[in-house]
């Protein structure tokens, strides 16, 4: 199940350290660590939504292992690449087209987009250093804007996969 009740209170936190500290170095710090801590989280919760899917459906401990086993092997969280894949190695192309079909397109939109976005900033962050230069970065207001898209695509997407006859 896709939960948000520790991840918000450390983006809540975040984002008043780094209102604190705007203008200072900290800043940046503070904006770095929302990037870093949401795509986490993402990254967890991609992983419990297809495992609790697996451990509910799968009834061969094979099969369970070798989902267990793909999930560790993925190292990121874009949504054609990583989740996708996952989702159709669970549960085949023509149940995730289904999926897809049946979910509310705004909010899948959202979600692939901001997931993309995070993604991008996350690899610049996560390959860099703060040097003594003033680095633009993403304040963590607009981060957590993007968490709430990707909470909320995520949570279509669970309660879709839910709904799914078992084949």
């Amino acid at each position: 199940m896709v939960n948000k009740t520790h991840i918000e209170r450390n983006l809540t936190q975040i984002n008043a350290l780094y209102q604190k500290h705007m203008g200072d170095k900290k800043a940046l710090y503070y904006s770095k660590l929302a990037i870093l801590e949401v795509c986490g989280w993402i990254e967890e919760s991609i992983d419990d939504v297809v495992l609790e899917c697996a451990s509910k459906r799968l009834t061969e401990t094979k099969n369970l292992e070798f989902v267990k086993e793909a999930v560790n092997h993925t190292y990121s969280f874009e949504y054609e690449r990583n989740f996708r894949n996952l989702l159709i190695q669970v549960f085949g192309i023509i149940n995730v087209e289904k999926m897809e079909s049946s979910l509310d397109q705004v909010k899948f939109e959202l979600m692939k987009s901001s997931l993309g976005t995070l993604r991008k900033y996350r690899d610049i962050h996560a390959h860099t250093y703060t040097k003594g230069v003033t680095k633009t970065m993403y304040a963590p207001s607009s981060t957590v804007n993007h968490f709430q898209y990707v909470y909320q695509g995520l949570k279509n997407v669970e309660s879709c996969i839910r709904k799914m006859k078992r084949s």
